[in-house]
């Protein structure tokens, strides 16, 4: 029985065989009328046409990145040129035409130290933009197998473009600063000469009030902008507001326009708080129990009377306080200083 089964099967497959011919002999494929060489011809006629649609097919897909890696490559390109060239000029030039040769004038240093800086400021974007750029094409290339590239950057190559620019700056920072300096010193010395001061307490340069000319008791005392100070102090000789209140004018600086002796009997302090005796009291000025001196308070013991100025501050100086009106405070105390030393002797 089995057998007689493969039998079947196997006259089965004959059959198909024999049908499947009779099918490529109709086609020409098969018989005594097929031409191998045809065929062999017509099959790699396909195999070339499959070959050139799979390539059309690849560059329709790759075509977008294709576009963008063929205009950022012409663009890195052109401004790789223009970067070499231009640096290799200056470079190479600034040894005999650069801003620090020595012997050069102040004012051709810096007329070539701007342009210089100006044309490696450039340098410097050139450099920071093919950085960048490149590290995108290599992106893009490296994303794909069927993308290349040739072009090639490594800004490791042109340090020197960097050192100079570094070089440059720094010399224009100075110049820079050395203005500033001139134009600040300028503008102090302009407000000196109207009538400001420099604040003795934080030392910021303090302007005259606009009716200091016309008004006598803003010709006096000055006040400091500053929101963190706002001392008040003599135009003439830079003492305390509050002392000068509390004790009298006794209490301007020696050889100072307004200075005047205590009167025979008085004292100078301590004077802590308005007594009720107090002149001003009984006018109605002040009222008795307030702080009279901010400065005796401040002592540790209770008899004892804050300290007189004895000096200009250290800020009024002859080099940044030029004012003439100044050196007559300064002989006084100078003569003070000599007769106190000759009655010690």
């Amino acid at each position: 029985m089995i057998w007689k089964g493969s039998q079947k099967n196997a006259a089965a497959a004959e059959v198909d065989a024999l049908e499947m011919y009779n099918r490529a002999v109709q086609k020409g494929w098969a018989g005594e009328e097929f031409d191998l060489k045809k065929h062999f011809v017509r099959t790699n006629m396909r195999k070339g046409l499959n070959e050139e649609r799979g390539k059309e097919l690849r560059r329709l897909l790759l075509l977008p990145k294709l576009s963008l890696m063929q205009t950022l490559e012409s663009s890195l390109t052109l401004r790789k040129e223009s970067f070499e060239d231009k640096s290799a000029a200056f470079l190479s030039g600034m040894p005999k035409e650069g801003p620090f040769v020595p012997g050069l004038k102040q004012k051709e240093q810096q007329k070539r130290l701007l342009l210089f800086r100006k044309v490696f400021i450039e340098l410097i974007k050139d450099m920071d933009y093919l950085d960048v750029n490149f590290k995108e094409l290599k992106t893009i290339v490296d994303g794909d197998a069927f993308l290349s590239s040739d072009f090639k950057w490594d800004s490791g190559k042109h340090r020197k473009v960097r050192v100079t620019y570094t070089q440059l700056n720094e010399a224009y920072d100075k110049i820079q600063s050395k203005n500033r300096a001139n134009e600040l010193r300028h503008q102090e010395i302009k407000c000196l000469q109207q009538g400001g001061r420099f604040c003795p307490r934080c030392t910021q340069l303090v302007y005259i009030p606009a009716d200091f000319h016309t008004n006598s008791e803003s010709n006096k005392w000055l006040s400091c902008t500053s929101t963190r100070c706002l001392h008040e102090f003599c135009q003439r000789c830079g003492a305390a507001k509050g002392p000068i209140e509390a004790h009298g004018h006794n209490r301007h600086l020696f050889g100072c326009q307004f200075h005047k002796k205590l009167k025979e009997g008085t004292t100078d302090g301590p004077f802590r708080y308005w007594s009720a005796a107090a002149k001003e009291v009984k006018r109605g000025k002040k009222i008795a129990g307030d702080v009279r001196c901010q400065d005796c308070c401040k002592m540790t013991l209770e008899t004892e009377t804050c300290p007189a100025p004895t000096g200009l501050p250290d800020s009024w100086n002859k080099e940044k306080d030029p004012d003439p009106k100044l050196r007559r405070i300064r002989n006084a105390l100078q003569d003070k200083a000599k007769e106190e030393r000759a009655r010690r002797k």
